[in-house]
């Protein structure tokens, strides 16, 4: 078990595909990311994947500068697998109950930006495009999400 105290963890049971794991959060834990992120490294057959959890900060205003600090140095080829609470939606219409609310706006473009430097994708989206599915404490929203790099989605998700 790999976890930090504001709310992240993330559990590898004995038979998970995942092996050599190690746990590089101590090295991310600057004022922004600090107990709100958690990577950890292994392999999955000969592919290096680093999982990363998150939990956004829920005050609007600091949202953007946690994004900002995510890490985006990374090996080439690596394969990447993020979970968490975001606490902003990704589309004002099939991410939101009422499309008008700009509370949970607040960081998207600084997310967006780091999903696109690691070229990942938001599995549950592409597969269901058009479903609306809110995931928010009174269930007005979708702010929790699964990410992956391109490849992963497409070779072992996707099937």
């Amino acid at each position: 078990m790999f976890c930090s105290s504001a709310g992240v963890g993330l559990i590898f049971p004995s038979n998970s595909p995942f092996t050599n794991l190690q746990d590089n959060t101590p090295s991310f834990q600057q004022d922004a990311l600090n107990n709100r992120y958690l990577q950890v490294q292994g392999s999955l057959g000969s592919s290096t994947i680093y999982t990363h959890v998150i939990y956004a900060p829920d005050t609007p205003n600091l949202r953007p500068q946690f994004f900002s600090q995510l890490p985006r140095t990374f090996p080439e080829h690596s394969q990447h697998i993020v979970l968490g609470d975001f606490n902003l939606t990704l589309d004002n219409d099939l991410d939101q109950s009422d499309p008008s609310l700009v509370h949970h706006r607040h960081g998207r473009e600084e997310l967006l930006d780091w999903c696109l430097h690691l070229g990942l994708w938001d599995a549950w989206r592409t597969t269901y495009p058009f479903q609306r599915e809110f995931t928010g404490p009174a269930l007005h929203n979708r702010i929790d999400y699964c990410f992956l790099s391109a490849d992963l989605f497409q070779n072992s998700l996707s099937s």
